[in-house]
């Protein structure tokens, strides 16, 4: 019992760590299973990405669980505005995707990361409109995934 002692106090000592890491192998495995509607080509990118992620989410709850070392300072972390406007406008993206259509959610998501966060206009974005150009090429063009 002496050998597995240290499991259960890293996992209360680390829980908030160890719930998202949860969270994160859960969302692997929608991504992975959602991925299967999508056609053969459209398919490999998703699966890839949510294999690496439930691969690298694994093995971070493995190494937290069998770490010697003990957390001993707990520190309150509230999260900034950006940090919550990036992941409400994230949640928004994605619903509105599904009935306007993902160059238009794209454009809106853009707008409200931009004015939202209080980013000033600079080179980052003239990459993110280069970026969404590449990305209807690649999903429209190259996959075959309809935009509309």
């Amino acid at each position: 019992m002496n050998n597995y002692k240290h499991i259960f106090i890293n996992i209360s000592s680390n829980i908030g760590e160890i719930l998202l890491i949860l969270f994160f192998i859960i969302l692997s495995l929608f991504f992975f299973i959602g991925s299967f509607a999508f056609t053969m080509e459209a398919k490999i990118f998703p699966i890839v990405v949510s294999f690496l992620l439930f691969i690298l989410s694994l093995f971070k709850l493995i190494s937290i669980l069998l770490s010697k070392e003990v957390k001993r300072q707990v520190s309150k972390i509230y999260p900034s505005r950006s940090t919550i406007i990036t992941i409400l406008s994230t949640i928004v993206y994605v619903i509105l995707a599904r009935f306007i259509g993902f160059l238009i959610s794209s454009f809106i998501f853009v707008l409200i990361l931009l004015y939202g966060i209080d980013l000033k206009l600079t080179i980052k974005d003239s990459f993110i409109v280069l970026l969404a150009l590449f990305l209807v090429y690649v999903f429209y063009y190259t996959l075959r995934i309809p935009l509309y």
